[in-house]
């Protein structure tokens, strides 16, 4: 990933985004070896998360910088993580992974990072808003995403128990404008 990329956000084949929505856009941004910064901007604010990269699969051509993206943050019970862990890693990206399209996927976890200046009062806070796990699949195509390949990984049994345990599940798809 190059030090900063800016995407927009666009509509994926499952959701439509209604007249009005507010422009969204994306900021990844690199912190060294193994750690993103993800800043989404509506309007007039911004969210900035931290997390360290779990892994990378990639699919097709290291270089091939991908035109959109996916991104799926998301928080499971804590009793069942290790299960949601192994599902996430050993059947839904091999799954996904398999459509037309689909470069890599780079999954994180939430860093949980001291800042400077930041009460400790407010910094659990802001870690208990955020999203445990944060998912980015680099595509061609976003239509890929209503191809058979992922609608079967959103069908299997494993895939079915994990999504209805999640305490908080969040899909966006980003078109890239600036990298």
């Amino acid at each position: 990933m190059q030090q900063t990329k800016l995407y927009k956000r666009v509509a994926t084949p499952f959701e439509t985004l209604p007249p009005g929505t507010p422009e969204s856009f994306l900021k990844l941004r690199s912190l060294g070896v193994g750690k993103v910064e993800v800043v989404v901007f509506v309007e007039r604010s911004s969210t900035t998360q931290r997390y360290e990269l779990l892994r990378t699969t990639e699919c097709g051509d290291k270089a091939t910088e991908a035109p959109f993206l996916l991104t799926a943050s998301m928080t499971p019970l804590p009793a069942n993580e290790e299960d949601f862990n192994d599902w996430y890693d050993q059947e839904h990206v091999p799954m996904v992974s398999q459509m037309a399209g689909y470069i890599r996927c780079r999954r994180c976890v939430s860093a949980s990072v001291a800042e400077e200046g930041v009460a400790i009062e407010e910094q659990q806070q802001q870690q208990r808003q955020q999203t445990k796990y944060f998912t980015i699949h680099e595509v061609e195509d976003l239509a890929g995403f209503s191809g058979p390949e992922a609608r079967a990984s959103g069908e299997t049994e494993w895939t079915k128990k994990h999504m209805a345990q999640l305490k908080g599940f969040e899909m966006r798809g980003w078109e890239l404008i600036k990298g």
